[in-house]
């Protein structure tokens, strides 16, 4: 699950940069590629952001994912597990 935690911090940056760097609040989808897949899966993430602390929950194929994480700017780091 490393790997997808990496691929949902790098989705988030690129979304916050897109949208001026505001809250990281609502909801997020795209899709999640990890090494060795020729393709990916879907994934809807879900984010909380107060005070520069983020939570919620990541939900990639049949697995739901608690998210934990800081903000700052257009810096965030995230990490998921069961």
């Amino acid at each position: 699950m490393r790997d997808a935690a990496l691929v949902a911090s790098v989705a988030v940056l690129l979304a916050l940069a897109a949208c001026g760097g505001g809250t990281a609040t609502g909801t997020w989808s795209g899709t999640v590629t990890t090494p060795g897949n020729t393709r990916g899966s879907p994934m809807l993430l879900t984010l909380i952001e107060e005070d520069g602390v983020l939570s919620g929950n990541a939900f990639v194929v049949f697995m739901n994912l608690d998210v934990a994480g800081t903000r700052t700017g257009a810096d965030a780091s995230m990490t998921l597990w069961r």
